[in-house]
């Protein structure tokens, strides 16, 4: 193989690698280079984390508030539609990473959470939709 082919062969991985990124996360490896991000992982964590801080924004708490290990019910049905607005955005990041982000909470947790967003929307749950409306444009 000479230096031609290797280079090609380069261009090529680096294209399939910014393709597969563009499409997962929204970013390109140019901007993430622009912005000063080299570890993806770091990455994922900001977006999640500026995701949350945008959601308690839009409801008028303070982050704390949704990340406290409480379970009342207001807590539960604001952290679950942030799984599942993270999760539908995001499909590459991790359920690990989003239960982290949400206090430290358990990946099946996050599973769980989503899932039963999902079943409470179907129902069309006036309680669930009383949070979701707010942050629902964060989807798109």
């Amino acid at each position: 193989m000479n230096i031609n082919d290797k280079s090609t062969a380069i261009s090529m991985i680096i294209q399939e690698a910014e393709f597969k990124i563009l499409n997962q996360t929204g970013l390109s490896i140019k901007l993430m280079m622009q912005v000063g991000y080299d570890d993806i992982n770091t990455l994922s964590l900001n977006v999640v984390e500026s995701l949350i801080k945008e959601c308690c924004c839009l409801w008028g708490i303070d982050t704390s508030y949704l990340i406290e290990p409480k379970r009342t019910q207001d807590r539960v049905t604001m952290r679950g539609i942030v799984c599942f607005i993270i999760r539908n955005k995001y499909p590459s990041i991790s359920l690990k990473k989003i239960a982290k982000s949400i206090g430290g909470k358990d990946h099946t947790t996050v599973m769980y959470a989503i899932d039963t967003v999902k079943d409470l929307m179907s129902a069309k749950d006036p309680y669930l939709y009383l949070y979701f409306n707010p942050v629902k444009h964060l989807l798109k």
